[in-house]
């Protein structure tokens, strides 16, 4: 056993030992928290892209604005893949130039580059483009980018558009396109759109119910609830969330429960159930606040 005399020469001993070290010279010791990590440029982006590796996406928002002008011509590539790469990283960079940039891919070859650019308008939205869209959806051929135009000037809030819209609308269109223009007239405050989405709520049932209540979620303003009363009474199926572990089917009624507490903000009883069904209590009480909500 050591002496209680000889403990303070032992810790002296210790610490001397620990300062003593050996260092490298040329090599000081340095921390993790010293140490900023590099900042990725736009060469080192465009290798990512050339290489398909679509963790460049999240890096494109790093490098920033610098990177567009890389990325406007990897657009032009003839590989589908590194310009639809470069759609995605146009988006997650933004900035002015992201809209025309995004504009122009929507006559891409490849119908993988037109829906990522469409939907990246969706995020970046192209204010004051609205005449050049409407020439995009008068040549396009393409289902999915005629669909999605109309709801993406629709998030521009602008009423100038309206007029254009209803001609277009007027012509004979693919249903699901003219759910769209419905649907963007109605978020733009027209008030015939506004009729024709009630009908939509009022005579949907089974799978219907879901396509109409997510362009319910695209509308997002207040006024619909009211309209949503009739698919409070659907007990149909509208949509199967069951994996190979649960079983979930939600109903017309669940899912108009849904957007009555989410477009009302209004405190109810009980909290949302996203996953799972309302029971006929709760669907009572959100159908009374629906009732009594002002047109």
């Amino acid at each position: 056993m050591i002496s209680h005399r000889y403990l303070p020469i032992l810790a002296c001993a210790l610490l001397a030992a620990r300062t003593a070290l050996p260092q490298q010279a040329g090599h000081p010791q340095t921390t993790a928290t010293n140490q900023e990590p590099k900042k990725m440029n736009a060469a080192e982006l465009q290798t990512m892209i050339l290489k398909h590796d679509w963790a460049a996406v999240d890096s494109a928002a790093q490098v920033g604005a610098i990177a567009l002008p890389v990325l406007s011509e990897d657009l032009k590539h003839s590989d589908e893949l590194v310009r639809s790469l470069a759609v995605d990283c146009i988006v997650a960079v933004g900035g002015a130039a992201a809209p025309d940039l995004l504009i122009s891919a929507l006559g891409d070859a490849n119908e993988q580059v037109r829906a990522g650019a469409v939907n990246g308008l969706h995020e970046r939205l192209p204010a004051g483009r609205e005449t050049k869209l409407l020439e995009i959806w008068n040549h396009s051929r393409d289902l999915y980018v005629r669909k999605q135009i109309p709801l993406v000037l629709g998030r521009l809030n602008t009423t100038n558009t309206i007029a254009s819209l209803r001609q277009l609308q007027s012509r004979t269109l693919p249903a699901e396109v003219q759910d769209a223009f419905t649907s963007s007239l109605a978020k733009l405050g027209d008030g015939d759109a506004r009729k024709q989405f009630a009908t939509m709520l009022r005579d949907a049932h089974g799978e219907r119910i879901k396509e109409v209540i997510d362009l319910v979620k695209y509308v997002d303003q207040h006024w619909i609830i009211p309209d949503l009363r009739p698919v409070l009474d659907r007990r149909e199926m509208a949509v199967d969330l069951s994996t190979h572990a649960t079983t979930c089917i939600r109903r017309g009624c669940d899912l108009a429960v849904d957007e009555v507490l989410r477009l009302s903000k209004a405190k109810f009883s009980f909290q949302p159930t996203p996953i799972g069904q309302y029971t006929e209590t709760q669907i009572a009480e959100v159908i009374h606040f629906v009732q009594i909500q002002p047109r």
